[in-house]
Protein backbone atom coordinates (compact mmCIF):
# COMPACT_ATOMS: atom_id res chain seq x y z
CA UNK A 1 0.00 0.00 0.00
CA UNK A 2 3.25 2.18 0.67
CA UNK A 3 4.58 1.72 -2.65
CA UNK A 4 1.22 2.59 -4.54
CA UNK A 5 0.94 5.75 -2.40
CA UNK A 6 4.38 6.67 -3.30
CA UNK A 7 4.04 5.74 -6.77
CA UNK A 8 0.95 7.61 -6.81
CA UNK A 9 2.58 10.79 -5.27
CA UNK A 10 5.75 10.29 -7.38
CA UNK A 11 3.65 10.48 -10.91
CA UNK A 12 1.90 13.76 -9.52
CA UNK A 13 5.09 15.75 -8.93
CA UNK A 14 6.76 14.44 -12.11
CA UNK A 15 3.65 15.84 -13.98
CA UNK A 16 3.62 18.95 -12.16
CA UNK A 17 7.15 19.07 -13.22
CA UNK A 18 6.42 18.86 -16.88
CA UNK A 19 7.22 21.94 -18.74
CA UNK A 20 4.67 21.53 -22.05
CA UNK A 21 5.36 23.05 -25.36
CA UNK A 22 2.94 24.64 -27.47
CA UNK A 23 2.85 22.11 -30.25
CA UNK A 24 1.96 19.22 -27.15
CA UNK A 25 -0.43 21.35 -26.13
CA UNK A 26 -2.10 22.25 -29.93
CA UNK A 27 -1.26 17.92 -30.28
CA UNK A 28 -3.38 16.74 -27.24
CA UNK A 29 -6.14 19.45 -28.29
CA UNK A 30 -6.60 17.47 -31.72
CA UNK A 31 -5.98 14.54 -30.41
CA UNK A 32 -8.76 14.91 -27.66
CA UNK A 33 -5.97 14.17 -24.63
CA UNK A 34 -8.44 15.72 -21.98
CA UNK A 35 -5.28 14.63 -19.08
CA UNK A 36 -2.87 16.28 -20.82
CA UNK A 37 -4.89 19.58 -21.97
CA UNK A 38 -5.88 19.73 -18.65
CA UNK A 39 -2.16 19.31 -16.93
CA UNK A 40 -1.16 22.09 -19.39
CA UNK A 41 -4.11 24.55 -18.38
CA UNK A 42 -3.04 24.13 -14.73
CA UNK A 43 0.14 25.00 -15.58
CA UNK A 44 -0.56 28.36 -17.57
CA UNK A 45 -2.88 31.13 -17.50
CA UNK A 46 -5.09 30.69 -20.69
CA UNK A 47 -6.97 34.00 -20.86
CA UNK A 48 -3.26 36.00 -21.07
CA UNK A 49 -2.91 34.02 -24.73
CA UNK A 50 -5.63 36.81 -25.63
CA UNK A 51 -2.60 39.13 -25.11
CA UNK A 52 0.64 36.72 -26.58
CA UNK A 53 -0.70 35.14 -29.84
CA UNK A 54 -2.39 35.70 -32.50
CA UNK A 55 -3.62 33.17 -35.12
CA UNK A 56 -3.05 32.58 -38.78
CA UNK A 57 -5.01 29.52 -40.52
CA UNK A 58 -1.98 27.63 -42.34
CA UNK A 59 -3.42 25.83 -45.16
CA UNK A 60 -0.28 23.74 -45.88
CA UNK A 61 -0.22 22.04 -42.09
CA UNK A 62 -2.29 19.13 -40.92
CA UNK A 63 -2.71 21.32 -37.67
CA UNK A 64 -3.92 24.18 -39.66
CA UNK A 65 -2.64 26.83 -37.44
CA UNK A 66 0.47 28.16 -36.48
CA UNK A 67 0.66 30.66 -33.55
CA UNK A 68 2.98 33.53 -33.65
CA UNK A 69 4.22 35.44 -30.91
CA UNK A 70 2.74 39.16 -31.00
CA UNK A 71 3.59 42.01 -28.76
CA UNK A 72 1.53 43.50 -26.44
CA UNK A 73 1.40 46.79 -27.96
CA UNK A 74 1.23 45.89 -31.61
CA UNK A 75 -0.98 47.76 -34.56
CA UNK A 76 -2.55 44.70 -35.20
CA UNK A 77 -6.05 44.04 -34.80
CA UNK A 78 -7.96 42.67 -32.20
CA UNK A 79 -9.67 40.62 -34.49
CA UNK A 80 -6.54 38.22 -35.10
CA UNK A 81 -6.06 38.12 -31.17
CA UNK A 82 -7.59 35.08 -29.20
CA UNK A 83 -7.01 31.52 -28.08
CA UNK A 84 -5.60 29.17 -30.18
CA UNK A 85 -6.71 26.03 -28.10
CA UNK A 86 -10.24 26.86 -28.05
CA UNK A 87 -10.70 27.56 -32.18
CA UNK A 88 -8.44 24.64 -32.14
CA UNK A 89 -10.84 22.11 -30.18
CA UNK A 90 -13.91 23.97 -32.33
CA UNK A 91 -12.06 22.81 -35.61
CA UNK A 92 -11.83 19.24 -34.79
CA UNK A 93 -15.41 19.40 -32.85
CA UNK A 94 -13.64 18.07 -29.40
CA UNK A 95 -16.81 18.65 -27.28
CA UNK A 96 -15.02 17.70 -23.97
CA UNK A 97 -12.09 20.10 -24.26
CA UNK A 98 -14.14 22.73 -25.48
CA UNK A 99 -16.01 22.50 -22.23
CA UNK A 100 -12.50 22.34 -20.43
CA UNK A 101 -11.20 25.42 -21.98
CA UNK A 102 -14.52 27.36 -21.43
CA UNK A 103 -13.79 26.87 -18.01
CA UNK A 104 -11.46 29.44 -18.19
CA UNK A 105 -12.53 33.38 -18.01
CA UNK A 106 -12.45 34.20 -21.82
CA UNK A 107 -13.87 37.15 -22.53
CA UNK A 108 -15.92 35.57 -25.55
CA UNK A 109 -18.26 38.74 -26.46
CA UNK A 110 -15.86 40.68 -28.73
CA UNK A 111 -15.58 39.24 -32.14
CA UNK A 112 -12.09 37.62 -32.04
CA UNK A 113 -11.31 35.99 -35.41
CA UNK A 114 -8.73 33.80 -37.02
CA UNK A 115 -6.65 34.33 -40.24
CA UNK A 116 -5.79 37.92 -41.97
CA UNK A 117 -7.19 37.93 -45.50
CA UNK A 118 -10.93 36.66 -44.54
CA UNK A 119 -11.11 36.38 -40.90
CA UNK A 120 -12.90 33.43 -39.34
CA UNK A 121 -15.07 34.05 -36.47
CA UNK A 122 -15.59 31.62 -33.48
CA UNK A 123 -19.64 31.40 -34.09
CA UNK A 124 -18.89 30.48 -37.12
CA UNK A 125 -16.27 28.32 -36.69
CA UNK A 126 -18.72 26.47 -33.89
CA UNK A 127 -20.85 25.63 -37.08
CA UNK A 128 -18.75 22.92 -37.83
CA UNK A 129 -20.78 20.50 -40.33
CA UNK A 130 -20.18 17.75 -38.46
CA UNK A 131 -19.68 18.94 -34.85
CA UNK A 132 -22.26 22.10 -34.58
CA UNK A 133 -23.39 20.53 -31.18
CA UNK A 134 -26.23 21.97 -29.21
CA UNK A 135 -23.99 21.21 -26.05
CA UNK A 136 -21.09 23.68 -27.38
CA UNK A 137 -23.29 26.06 -28.85
CA UNK A 138 -25.17 26.50 -25.47
CA UNK A 139 -21.91 26.55 -23.42
CA UNK A 140 -21.00 29.34 -26.09
CA UNK A 141 -24.11 31.47 -25.86
CA UNK A 142 -23.58 31.35 -22.22
CA UNK A 143 -20.65 32.89 -22.03
CA UNK A 144 -21.18 35.55 -24.53
CA UNK A 145 -20.89 34.66 -28.21
CA UNK A 146 -23.62 36.08 -29.67
CA UNK A 147 -24.63 34.31 -32.52
CA UNK A 148 -26.53 37.07 -34.62
CA UNK A 149 -23.42 38.94 -35.21
CA UNK A 150 -22.50 39.05 -38.82
CA UNK A 151 -19.19 38.60 -39.97
CA UNK A 152 -18.37 41.92 -41.97
CA UNK A 153 -16.07 39.88 -44.61
CA UNK A 154 -18.96 37.31 -45.45
CA UNK A 155 -22.21 39.58 -44.47
CA UNK A 156 -24.13 36.87 -43.59
CA UNK A 157 -25.61 35.92 -40.20
CA UNK A 158 -24.12 32.46 -38.93
CA UNK A 159 -28.10 30.89 -39.17
CA UNK A 160 -27.69 31.41 -42.78
CA UNK A 161 -24.41 29.98 -43.22
CA UNK A 162 -25.21 27.29 -41.08
CA UNK A 163 -28.29 27.07 -43.82
CA UNK A 164 -26.31 27.73 -46.85
CA UNK A 165 -22.61 26.90 -46.80
CA UNK A 166 -22.57 24.14 -44.47
CA UNK A 167 -25.93 22.71 -45.14
CA UNK A 168 -26.60 21.52 -41.40
CA UNK A 169 -30.00 22.01 -40.89
CA UNK A 170 -29.68 20.33 -36.97
CA UNK A 171 -27.22 23.15 -36.51
CA UNK A 172 -30.08 25.60 -37.73
CA UNK A 173 -32.06 24.45 -34.94
CA UNK A 174 -29.58 24.54 -31.78
CA UNK A 175 -28.78 27.76 -33.50
CA UNK A 176 -32.28 28.98 -32.91
CA UNK A 177 -32.57 27.57 -29.22
CA UNK A 178 -29.09 29.40 -28.60
CA UNK A 179 -31.35 32.74 -29.60
CA UNK A 180 -29.95 33.08 -33.34
CA UNK A 181 -32.74 35.30 -35.10
CA UNK A 182 -34.33 32.95 -37.23
CA UNK A 183 -36.13 35.61 -39.05
CA UNK A 184 -32.65 36.97 -40.43
CA UNK A 185 -31.91 37.31 -44.13
CA UNK A 186 -29.22 37.35 -46.50
CA UNK A 187 -27.83 39.89 -49.00
CA UNK A 188 -30.57 39.27 -51.42
CA UNK A 189 -33.40 38.66 -48.91
CA UNK A 190 -32.84 35.15 -48.75
CA UNK A 191 -33.41 33.69 -44.92
CA UNK A 192 -34.11 29.70 -43.82
CA UNK A 193 -37.53 29.07 -45.61
CA UNK A 194 -35.74 30.08 -49.17
CA UNK A 195 -32.53 28.09 -48.27
CA UNK A 196 -34.94 25.58 -47.20
CA UNK A 197 -36.57 25.41 -50.54
CA UNK A 198 -33.05 25.37 -52.48
CA UNK A 199 -32.44 22.09 -50.38
CA UNK A 200 -32.77 18.67 -51.73
CA UNK A 201 -36.54 17.51 -51.02
CA UNK A 202 -37.32 15.29 -47.77
CA UNK A 203 -33.77 17.09 -46.50
CA UNK A 204 -35.40 19.75 -44.58
CA UNK A 205 -38.90 19.46 -42.32
CA UNK A 206 -40.50 22.54 -43.20
CA UNK A 207 -43.29 22.16 -40.83
CA UNK A 208 -40.94 21.76 -38.04
CA UNK A 209 -38.83 24.25 -39.29
CA UNK A 210 -41.77 26.99 -39.69
CA UNK A 211 -42.72 25.79 -35.99
CA UNK A 212 -39.36 26.42 -34.65
CA UNK A 213 -39.54 29.99 -36.29
CA UNK A 214 -42.39 30.66 -34.43
CA UNK A 215 -45.06 30.71 -37.48
CA UNK A 216 -45.39 31.51 -40.68
CA UNK A 217 -44.92 35.19 -42.18
CA UNK A 218 -47.03 35.08 -45.44
CA UNK A 219 -45.37 38.45 -46.63
CA UNK A 220 -42.18 38.60 -45.92
CA UNK A 221 -39.20 38.11 -49.01
CA UNK A 222 -38.40 34.75 -47.12
CA UNK A 223 -41.28 33.25 -47.86
CA UNK A 224 -41.91 34.60 -51.29
CA UNK A 225 -38.31 33.67 -52.18
CA UNK A 226 -39.04 30.06 -51.05
CA UNK A 227 -41.92 29.52 -53.10
CA UNK A 228 -40.37 31.00 -55.89
CA UNK A 229 -37.89 28.23 -55.43
CA UNK A 230 -40.02 25.58 -55.00
CA UNK A 231 -41.44 26.13 -57.68
CA UNK A 232 -38.55 26.30 -60.06
CA UNK A 233 -37.32 23.15 -58.50
CA UNK A 234 -39.94 21.13 -59.85
CA UNK A 235 -41.09 20.54 -55.92
CA UNK A 236 -44.92 20.12 -56.38
CA UNK A 237 -45.13 19.01 -52.97
CA UNK A 238 -43.99 22.22 -51.10
CA UNK A 239 -45.66 24.29 -53.44
CA UNK A 240 -48.76 22.81 -52.66
CA UNK A 241 -47.77 23.52 -49.39
CA UNK A 242 -47.49 27.39 -49.80
CA UNK A 243 -50.14 27.63 -51.81
CA UNK A 244 -52.03 25.41 -49.00
CA UNK A 245 -50.81 27.71 -46.25
CA UNK A 246 -52.12 31.28 -48.21
CA UNK A 247 -49.10 32.47 -49.86
CA UNK A 248 -49.81 35.10 -52.53
CA UNK A 249 -49.99 33.05 -55.48
CA UNK A 250 -50.28 36.56 -57.86
CA UNK A 251 -47.02 38.33 -55.89
CA UNK A 252 -44.50 39.32 -58.40
CA UNK A 253 -40.74 39.01 -58.68
CA UNK A 254 -38.47 41.28 -60.95
CA UNK A 255 -41.88 41.76 -63.25
CA UNK A 256 -42.57 37.88 -63.40
CA UNK A 257 -45.77 36.33 -61.67
CA UNK A 258 -45.36 32.63 -60.72
CA UNK A 259 -46.88 31.28 -63.44
CA UNK A 260 -44.18 32.68 -65.64
CA UNK A 261 -41.32 31.02 -63.18
CA UNK A 262 -42.91 27.97 -63.26
CA UNK A 263 -43.09 28.12 -67.31
CA UNK A 264 -39.80 29.39 -67.45
CA UNK A 265 -38.51 26.14 -65.31
CA UNK A 266 -40.69 24.26 -68.15
CA UNK A 267 -43.05 23.28 -64.96
CA UNK A 268 -46.36 22.90 -66.57
CA UNK A 269 -47.20 20.56 -64.19
CA UNK A 270 -47.17 23.47 -61.37
CA UNK A 271 -48.15 26.37 -63.67
CA UNK A 272 -51.56 24.90 -63.93
CA UNK A 273 -51.77 25.43 -60.36
CA UNK A 274 -51.31 29.23 -60.49
CA UNK A 275 -53.45 32.02 -61.88
CA UNK A 276 -52.44 33.97 -65.60
CA UNK A 277 -51.15 37.24 -65.86
CA UNK A 278 -54.74 38.68 -66.34
CA UNK A 279 -56.72 36.58 -64.14
CA UNK A 280 -54.02 37.98 -61.18
CA UNK A 281 -54.82 41.78 -62.60
CA UNK A 282 -58.10 40.81 -62.47
CA UNK A 283 -58.15 39.51 -58.78
CA UNK A 284 -56.16 42.68 -57.66
CA UNK A 285 -58.65 44.88 -59.24
CA UNK A 286 -61.50 43.42 -56.89
CA UNK A 287 -59.21 43.35 -53.86
CA UNK A 288 -59.13 47.48 -54.91
CA UNK A 289 -62.94 47.70 -54.95
CA UNK A 290 -63.28 45.58 -52.11
CA UNK A 291 -60.94 48.15 -50.51
CA UNK A 292 -63.34 51.22 -51.34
Amino acid sequence: MRNIFFLILTTLILSGCTKYTDDQFFTAIAQGDEKTVQAIINQRDMTKAKIGLRYHYNRSHKMLFEVLPIEENSNSSRSENGWSGLWLALHYGKVEIVEILLQQDFDLSENHGISEDSPLYLPELALSKTHCTSKIIKKLAQKGVDFNKINPSSNYPPIIQAASLINNWNCVYVLIDAGADPHVVGLSGEGLLAHAALAEPGEVDIEYLIKKMGGLDLDSSDSGLAFIFAIQKGNMNLTKFFLNRGLNKCHSRKGKYLRDFALEYKQAEIAELLPTKAECELLAEKDTVAIK
